[in-house]
Order: C-alpha cells, then structure tokens, then sequence
C-alpha cells in the first residue's frame, strides 16, 4: 500500500472551515489525552475534564454504540455498582487526611467516571470518522509525527539540563524529569515527561513504537528517525516495562514472518518455540536484574513522614499484598479503587509496613490485574471474555491483530485502564471494522 503524495496537512488546508477546525480539535483533543496524563485541575485530570465538557454538548449524538464499546461500558457500570454495593462490608485503613474524591464511595465513582471517559473517548474518535473523507493512516501517522518529532527535542533538552547539572532537582524533582538517587543511592536523571514517573511514561511511548510501526506498514513507507526518537525516549525514561513492550512488538511481527513464510510445519513451530523462549529468557533477566538492584537496597522503613516509593509500595508491595487481598475476596474482589484504601490492612501487609494513605499506593501491576483484584474472578471472566470476543473478531486480519495486542499488552505491562492513549486502539479497530473495505483495497482513505 503506497502513501498518497498529499499528506495530512494538505488535506487539512483543503477542507471547509467547519471540517478543518473539527480535524484540528479532535487533533488536538488527542494530544492532550496521550501527553498530559498527570496535569490536574482542581484535583482533576484535565483530559477528563475536557472530555466530560465534549460529552456535556455531545452526547445526545449517541443513538447505536458498537458492541465493543457497549461490552465495556456494561463491565465498568456492573463494577461500580458492585463496589457500591459491597463498600458497607469493607474495612477501610485510612490514618491521613484525604481529599474527598478519595473517600470511600466518591473513589468508586470518581473512578467509574474515568473509565467512562476512556469509553467516551473511543466513541468520539468513532463518531468522528463515520463518513469522513481523511485518510485515517495519514492521520494516525501525523498523531505520530507530533508526539515524537515536536516533543522530543523539549524532552532532551531538559534531560540534559539536569543531566549535566545545568538546572537543580529540588526534593528530587524537575520539569520532566526526576532524580531516583533517593531510591538507588546515586544521581540518576530518568525522564518522566508530563506523566507521574518514568515507567508510565516509557510504556506510553513503547506503545507508540507499536503504533508508529503499524502505520508506516499501512502507508508503505519506512522512517526509522520515529522509531529511533522513541527508543530514545523510552531508553531516558528506563522504563522497564516500555523496554518489554518493544521486545514483544518484534517477537510478533517475527511470528508473522514465520507464519507466511514458505517453511515446513516442524521447521515454523521450532522457530517459534525458540523465539518465545529466547524472549522470555531475556524478559526474564531483565527481570531479575531489576529485583536484584530492588534486593540490594531494600530497607523497609519509614524516616519521619518520609516513604520510600519504590521499596514500600507499588509493585514491591503488591506482589505480597493482592494475593493476601485475593485469598480473602477471591470471587467478588476488593471494590473498584479500594485497594488503596485497605491496604494497610493487617492483614494484607504481609511483612510491610503501614504507609500514610496520603501517599496513594497502587498495585502497579497492570491494568489487566486489576480488575482481577477489584472485581474478582466472577467479573474478570467476564471481563476477559471481553477480550476474547474482540480477538476472534480481529483473528482474521494481521493488521487488525497487531492493533489489539497494542491495546491489550500495555495494560498487561503495567497501565492503568484510565489511561486514555491504549484505548485509541480499539477506536482504530472499531473504525476499520465499519470501513472494512479499507482493510482489503489498496486506498488508505475511509
């Protein structure tokens, strides 16, 4: 499939002024949900905010939601009715003032509103290429183009400020970037972008490499300069679960290969054991490396009002506690946004200490996981039929399936599923499904 000689900018220029400000909103709306996944207003995200005001004047242009749309929004609004159900029996641990969107209840539907933002978000994108002309391939290319090459140089430049010691951390943060000496004992910049730390925001910008590859296959084209500004990026960020994401990637478009190639039957199934094992040995070392640093230096402590994050909670912490949460509410699960509230629970903790709730633990684990401990298992296989549904009705296209394993894999890796940038995927599934014309002919445009 070749690119068009006329690309985004030039289509945008050749719209009417009503469709051209729409592309550059939506565009834009994009950007803002991808990028400033941190940056709050009021104690809300300002992605959600935009979002719910669009939803506000919008959604009365819901008539007919695409069964992957509706499945979601059936789980999320089963899960918080649960949870408000369930909250009367729950023992909650909280020893810190908390804003009241973080109390018990207010959590619960402050967190059903995010997950609706993320569903609202698809069904924009959706709504918005129905009957377009665009060229949706260009387009996701141009999204591309703005989270790498503007950005970037912004992201590098301050990394080598602080780098150098041009500019100073203050409490070991910066603009974009932050100091983990206060975690491994020696100065150590790590880009974090807009996001809250650097693995979030490597994993994001993994998920883009995902992304980034699909499109240019689509539009026939190679740049490796987009995929070397993301490696870049994600090597600054040290994310370890983005540096997976990229592994995974290749070793599925390796399968691939394998499966079209002219080879016997024996011959394909060697080459794909070897190559799964291979990944996850090198999966698993880096791995281990990364547990072997965590062993060296682990002190579970708390200095006066100091916790250190990275060996008292998060993934540390919750690798003992979710079992200990699961043995006791294997079926029904915890609560939807609970597990930050009872997890100083006696309990729970296993060996760790109480840490104050201000301080707001999350598993880290994986959106994926936490559904498990939120929902129990009775709503997580119906949460993974989900999923299973959507694969069986993407088997059939290669691209198609490398779309839902850029959807499905980073919420296995460690998102969250408010994160917005995953669930362009699924927009993107959806809208080639209803344009499956585009997924057979030669022309990029929908």
């Amino acid at each position: 499939m070749m690119i068009e000689k006329q690309d985004i900018t030039s289509r945008i220029s050749g719209l009417d002024n009503s469709s051209k400000h729409m592309m550059i909103f939506v565009t834009l709306l994009v950007t803002v949900c991808f990028q400033f996944s941190d940056i709050k207003i009021f104690n809300i995200k300002v992605y959600e905010l935009m979002l719910l005001v669009i939803a506000s004047f919008t959604i009365w242009r819901v008539r007919k939601l695409h069964v992957f749309i509706f499945l979601f929004l059936l789980f999320f609004i089963l899960l918080v009715l649960k949870t408000i159900i369930q909250n009367p029996a729950m023992e909650f641990f909280i020893n810190t003032d908390l804003p009241f969107l973080k109390m018990p209840y207010w959590l619960t539907v402050s967190r059903g509103v995010e997950y609706f933002c993320s569903i609202y978000f698809v069904f924009l994108l959706v709504d918005f290429f129905k009957n377009r002309v665009y060229s949706l391939y260009e387009w996701v290319y141009f999204i591309v183009q703005i989270q790498t090459k503007i950005f970037f140089p912004i992201f590098l430049l301050f990394f080598i400020l602080y780098f150098f010691d041009i500019l100073q951390f203050k409490n070991f943060q910066g603009f974009l970037v932050y100091d983990t000496s206060g975690s491994y004992g020696e100065v150590s910049a790590r880009l974090k972008g807009f996001f809250v730390e650097g693995g979030p925001f490597g994993l994001y910008y993994s998920y883009l490499y995902f992304i980034n590859a699909w499109v240019q296959k689509e539009l026939g084209i190679r740049n490796y300069t987009i995929s070397f500004l993301i490696i870049l990026i994600v090597l600054m960020s040290a994310s370890k679960a983005g540096y997976v994401l990229i592994i995974l990637y290749h070793l599925i478009q390796f399968y691939f290969k394998i499966r079209n190639a002219d080879y016997s039957p024996v011959l394909k199934r060697s080459i794909v054991i070897f190559s799964i094992l291979s990944t996850g040995v090198a999966i698993y070392l880096l791995l281990f490396m990364y547990l072997g640093q965590i062993g060296n230096e682990l002190i579970l402590e708390i200095v006066g009002d100091e916790v250190d994050r990275n060996w008292m909670m998060g993934r540390m912490a919750a690798i003992t506690l979710v079992p200990n949460m699961l043995s006791e509410y294997f079926w029904i699960g915890i609560g939807l946004g609970n597990y930050s509230l009872i997890r100083n629970n006696p309990k729970f903790l296993g060996g760790f200490p109480e840490i104050p709730v201000k301080e707001w633990d999350l598993t880290g684990l994986g959106g994926i996981m936490d559904m498990l401990v939120d929902g129990g298992i009775i709503l997580f296989i119906f949460f993974i039929g989900i999923f299973i549904f959507i694969f069986n009705m993407v088997k059939f296209n290669q691209s198609l399936l490398i779309l839902f394993f850029s959807f499905v894999l980073p919420y296995v890796a460690g998102a969250q599923f408010y994160f917005i940038y995953p669930w362009f995927s699924l927009a993107l599934i959806i809208i080639l499904l209803n344009n499956k014309k585009s997924l057979f002919s030669g022309n990029a445009v929908l």
